[in-house]
């Protein structure tokens, strides 16, 4: 989905990051897609392994802080929204459609 822009991307971090660090924690990804999953009436079949948030974080945090800065996120949603969904994880593809769930409602 090629709807999300990155100042877009902007407002959906900071309904991600939670506590207004300015980085977004694994913790705060999984409570954002509960948030996003509440809101659109939807419900995840389950909620992420901390091994698939884990390895979302080693995929996007590029300078290995250990959390996800708003440059990382920008990068990471516009990649997944002009990605094709074969080629995401089940976790992406939810990250992206939590995104675009929170961007619409913002």
């Amino acid at each position: 989905m090629s709807s999300m822009s990155a100042a877009a991307a902007k407002k959906v971090f900071t309904v991600f990051d939670a506590d207004g660090s300015g980085t977004i924690s694994g913790s705060e990804i999984v409570a954002a897609l509960r948030a996003a999953h509440a809101t659109s009436g939807a419900h995840a079949t389950r909620a992420p392994t901390a091994d698939a948030v884990n390895e979302l974080m080693r995929e996007y945090d590029k300078d290995r802080s250990g959390e996800i800065d708003l440059a990382e996120f920008t990068a990471m949603v516009l990649h997944m929204a002009t990605s094709a969904s074969a080629s995401l994880s089940a976790l992406e593809q939810d990250v992206l459609s939590s995104a675009i769930v929170l961007m619409e409602r913002s």
